[in-house]
């Protein structure tokens, strides 16, 4: 049953904490997704017994530079039982076949509990503010203020929606976690990741062609003019057939951009984070993206990029998966991104 109520965070620069009263909490890391067909119905789902983190958990510990072992205290959105025991197998507190051993009346419960969980009474015992109160009590967890402290709480993780897709997972830790990587050498998209090629048919190869030379390639309809990517046999404005490929200047204005962590390709594993930017292009209105490596210097808006990329019509300028790892043909080599770079609860 809802509450009448509200809840809020405040979220600042971690430069600023020092500004508040309260002693902050760092946003190590942030993570939302789903795994390979996860709409697909549950009876035909690939991974049937699962709550969805099977991607998103790994990605979050990637992100924070931390591992299940060092979280202390777990809020979880219990929206059925057994997505929670599945959620928190996901996230690699234990193997599915250890359910029984681990969760256990004295292993949930603060203080002394392994993994105390949902401490302030969740969804079910304290409020239902649509989960939002799970990462209050990690915010109070981390500061050392909860009424159900925990023994190790310089880390708490929320969960939500388990069985939901997207999942998503927040990961908050004290002022002691943080670690300064500044100098960390780390080198991402290292040489030997396989070049991209076009699909056996064929139908993508002068783009690939394209980029080995040096040059951007787009289709262009010869009958009507539209402008069109990913590559089709046929053109979506008049259904012409054989879509001509045209060669185009590649500069443009960098429409959005959003820095990646989930590998696009098994490739691109353990190599990330990487940004995928959308560059609209002077000749017409079509848009091309791209992925590099992320910078400590992030892309920013208005900037004059010049590049390779993929092209899309404007009504497609979402972003489509690259194939296997274009980033490879844009810079194969490039610094870290440093790992945490905290923002702050209070």
């Amino acid at each position: 049953m809802e509450n009448d109520g509200a809840a809020a965070i405040v979220l600042v620069a971690a430069e600023r904490a020092k500004d508040f009263a309260h002693k902050p909490a760092y946003l190590l890391g942030a993570a939302s997704g789903s795994g390979f067909r996860a709409g697909a119905h549950p009876h035909n789902a690939p991974r049937y017994a699962s709550a969805g983190f099977d991607t998103v958990a790994p990605d979050l510990y990637a992100m924070a530079g931390i591992a299940p072992a060092d979280v202390g205290v777990v809020q979880s959105y219990e929206n059925f039982t057994g997505g929670v025991a599945m959620a928190l197998a996901e996230h690699g507190f234990f193997e599915p076949g250890e359910a029984n051993d681990f969760l256990t009346l004295e292993n949930l419960v603060a203080p002394t509990g392994r993994l105390p969980l949902n401490t302030s009474g969740g969804n079910l015992a304290e409020c239902y503010m649509h989960g939002f109160e799970l990462v209050l009590e990690a915010v109070r967890q981390v500061r050392g203020s909860s009424t159900s402290q925990a023994a190790r709480s310089d880390v708490a993780l929320v969960i939500g929606g388990p069985m939901v897709t997207p999942a998503s997972d927040l990961l908050l830790a004290s002022e002691n976690v943080l670690v300064n990587d500044t100098n960390d050498e780390k080198r991402y998209l290292p040489a030997g990741l396989p070049i991209p090629v076009s699909e056996p048919d064929g139908l993508s190869e002068p783009y690939w062609q394209g980029l080995r030379e040096g040059v951007l390639r787009v289709q262009r309809c010869t009958h009507c003019g539209t402008w069109q990517f990913g590559p089709e046999w046929i053109c979506h404005g008049c259904h012409a057939f054989d879509p001509a490929w045209v060669d185009v200047v590649p500069r443009g204005r960098i429409f959005s951009w959003e820095r990646v962590w989930h590998p696009a390709h098994a490739a691109l594993k353990d190599h990330g984070p990487y940004l995928v930017v959308l560059v609209e292009l002077p000749r017409g209105r079509q848009c091309a993206h791209g992925r590099q490596p992320a910078r400590r210097s992030d892309a920013g808006g208005g900037d004059r990029r010049r590049g390779r990329g993929r092209v899309r019509t404007p009504s497609g300028c979402e972003a489509a998966v690259c194939a296997a790892a274009v980033a490879a043909c844009l810079s194969p080599r490039a610094p870290a991104l440093r790992r945490r770079t905290p923002a702050t609860c209070s």
